[in-house]
């Protein structure tokens, strides 16, 4: 096998195995179990809820942002619900779902304007 080829295999082995090991990481995050108490929390949880997000993801992607998200609405209120409108927008894959269950910290990364 020449040398190019088992650079490609290799690193195509490598992207496989780092998604896999994303999507399958049982990894429990602190604020999972947590109910959201803040009036933003709270409100960012019922319009994630209304756009059909699954109760078992909205939790902890609320309670682990909720810094963010209460800084974000202090702030930048205009920002704050752009990124609550892209969030929302996020409810209809099952694969996205589950993913922001496990990994919640993940739910503000794509948010550029």
């Amino acid at each position: 096998m020449s040398q190019k080829k088992l650079v490609t295999v290799l690193s195509l082995g490598i992207c496989q195995l780092s998604l896999l090991f994303c999507l399958l990481n049982p990894i429990p995050t602190l604020a999972a179990s947590q109910q959201p108490i803040s009036a933003v929390d709270n409100y960012v949880l019922n319009e994630l809820l209304k756009a059909g997000w699954r109760k078992n993801a909205a939790i902890p992607v609320v309670a682990v942002n909720s810094a963010w998200f209460a800084t974000l609405k202090q702030e930048h209120p205009k920002d704050f619900y752009y990124q609550i409108n892209l969030l929302k927008q996020l409810s209809h894959s099952i694969y996205i779902s589950d993913f922001l269950r496990r990994h919640p910290e993940t739910a503000g990364l794509g948010y550029f304007r």
